[in-house]
């Protein structure tokens, strides 16, 4: 049995799961980010919500990990 519920679910149907944009935005908006601000965020899965902070907090550095390796494996390389 697999101990990582997300994994689990990814490994029954393959698929990789996303906000809405709508929520994505409202959580940025919430978060206030500014220029100059560093973050760190857990599950960077397809690695869009990244871009979209290090946009918003540039020259601010983000770094990324994520739980799941099967979910971002390719983004890491997409990203650099």
């Amino acid at each position: 049995m697999e101990k990582n519920p997300q994994k689990a679910r990814m490994r029954e149907n393959g698929k990789n799961y996303i906000s809405q944009p709508s929520t994505v935005t409202r959580v940025l908006m919430l978060a206030e980010l500014s220029p100059g601000h560093g973050l760190l965020e857990i599950g960077l899965g397809s690695g869009w919500n990244a871009r979209l902070i290090a946009y918003l907090v540039y020259p601010g550095k983000v770094a990324s990990a994520e739980t799941v390796p099967e979910l971002g494996g390719e983004t890491g390389c997409r990203l650099n």
